[in-house]
């Protein structure tokens, strides 16, 4: 627990926003089986006596010695580099593929009239939203197409791709409030 409340202390200087609920869920799990362990020793103190609780509860420190070194050490997380690359293209691409019945944009939607009204501006930022599931499709195909980089690689990419899609989501979230959807609205291929 030390090593995650540490990470997220420190988190006030990164955006790492996909990890910190899956750290704070493990850190509440690891806090209940803590507690579990607690009320577990003191049955077993309670039918055997101080002297099992105690041996129990050398064995299991003996058992975690070094694991918390272990956990903060990357290189543990590490596996073997894979050097051979795929061999599916080339990226960036030219130009991308629309799936069926999508609208394309050649350039992107146009921005609104200065005196325009407040919905157009909603939608036209929706429809710029929406626009970013280019950028987590071009993610998606780097960590695809590079399976010998380090760790921290797919690491900080994955954390791109997921804010790319969270960025579409939010356009396409808000199209449907204006009844549309992304397949009539569309997509420009044009990074």
């Amino acid at each position: 627990m030390p090593a995650i409340d540490e990470y997220l202390a420190e988190n006030n200087r990164v955006y790492d926003q996909p990890t910190l609920p899956l750290l704070s869920a493990s850190r509440d799990e690891l806090v209940a089986r803590v507690r579990w362990a607690e009320a577990a020793l003191a049955e077993l103190t309670a039918q055997a006596g101080e002297g099992a609780a105690a041996e129990f509860g050398e064995r299991i420190g003996a058992l975690t010695v070094g694991l918390a070194g272990e956990l903060r050490a990357s290189s543990s997380l590490r596996g073997e580099r894979v050097i051979v690359r795929r061999r599916l293209g080339t990226l960036p691409l030219v130009d991308s593929l629309l799936p069926m019945g999508f609208r394309h944009w050649e350039f992107g939607p146009e921005a609104p009239p200065r005196d325009g009204t407040d919905e157009q501006g909603a939608r036209f930022h929706a429809v710029n939203s929406l626009q970013e599931v280019q950028a987590a499709d071009s993610c998606a195909s780097m960590l695809f197409e590079a399976p010998d980089m380090p760790r921290d690689f797919y690491f900080d990419l994955g954390r791109h791709m997921w804010d790319e899609a969270r960025y579409a989501v939010f356009g396409e979230t808000k199209l449907a409030e204006f009844s549309l959807t992304e397949t009539e609205v569309g997509l420009s291929s044009k990074a």
